[in-house]
């Protein structure tokens, strides 16, 4: 199943939440977004008050609302 077979590569997940490429970012998004990652939390709170692109910003709004539901 998705989640749990690439839930040890959360790390890997936020550090790709300071990439240069907004289209990585917005991908490291997603996937801790339907892993429900609540280890990356903070992460994503911290990448949105410094996160210039919009679709990266509502990419770790829908993360967080996802983990906020587990």
């Amino acid at each position: 199943d998705f989640p749990e077979s690439v839930a040890h590569l959360t790390p890997t997940f936020v550090e790709l939440l300071s990439d240069d490429d907004h289209r990585v970012r917005d991908n490291a998004c997603w996937a801790l977004g339907h892993l429900q990652a609540s280890a990356a939390q903070a992460a994503l709170e911290e990448q949105l008050q410094d996160e210039s692109n919009e679709s990266v910003r509502n990419s770790i709004a829908w993360a967080l609302s996802e983990i906020e539901t587990v």
